[in-house]
């Protein structure tokens, strides 16, 4: 028994081994959407991205130093990334039925802020599902990538940040199994190829809680935090643009 837990601890990921993971699905997906739209395998690798982000955005939420900021960077990205968002995937300047993924984590975080008053306040999380099915409405509005399911998607890991991380062994088993049902049960209703998010959970399960992992401190790539910090921000208008100049060549 000691023996497989410590297989399982030497297995766990990082939070930003999960960025990779999720940088390198997300351009393999967005590789295949311009130069390969018939080859569905880098569909299948693409779908992993999305529920990473928006686990590891509930996990930056709950230990920010500072919301407003938080939601400034992502409000700033999204705006940035349009104009990349459209060129890269669209080749147009302007893009009407679709806008980036950025739109969709700030209205994600946005709802989790606005949740999260109330529940300080009222101490019940039921009344903060009225801004879930805001945000929800809000997403399907401007047509923000992933919409009304990456809205849900993003609530159901903040519903169960404090059940999944506090308490018993058996209530944070229980949370994290119904977490994991449940995001599952949105994937594959949302069709065969958004399906294959489901594989995100089991490196989703197997987060560490920790921002650098073991492989992270060897290379003493803690000095870099701040650069990496906006780097996995960055990657995700300039690999678009990347990809728009390669398309024009």
């Amino acid at each position: 028994m000691e023996q497989l837990k410590g297989t399982i601890k030497k297995c766990r990921f990082s939070a930003n081994t999960l960025k990779i993971i999720a940088i390198v699905s997300m351009i393999t997906d967005h590789v295949g959407f311009v130069f390969f739209p018939h080859e569905l395998i880098f569909r299948y690798i693409g779908r992993i991205a999305f529920p990473i982000y928006c686990f590891l955005l509930t996990e930056g939420f709950f230990h920010t130093r500072s919301i407003y900021r938080y939601l400034a960077r992502m409000g700033l990205f999204a705006v940035l990334s349009e104009i990349p968002f459209n060129l890269g995937l669209y080749h147009v300047l302007i893009y009407r039925w679709n806008i980036n993924v950025f739109f969709t984590l700030f209205l994600g975080l946005l709802v989790m802020y606005l949740s999260d008053l109330v529940y300080q306040k009222s101490g019940n999380q039921t009344f903060g599902m009225v801004f879930c099915l805001i945000g929800m409405m809000m997403a399907e509005r401007i047509g923000s990538d992933y919409g009304a399911m990456g809205i849900l998607v993003i609530y159901v890991f903040y519903l169960s940040y404090r059940g999944r991380n506090f308490g018993t062994a058996k209530s944070k088993f229980l949370t994290t199994l119904c977490m994991a049902l449940f995001e599952t049960f949105l994937f594959v209703i949302e069709g065969p190829v958004e399906a294959y998010a489901i594989v995100s959970i089991i490196f989703i399960l197997l987060y560490s809680g920790e921002k650098n992992g073991n492989i992270w401190k060897k290379l003493q790539l803690e000095r870099w935090n701040l650069f990496l910090k906006y780097f996995f921000y960055a990657v995700y208008p300039l690999h678009l643009i990347v990809l728009w100049i390669i398309y024009q060549i």
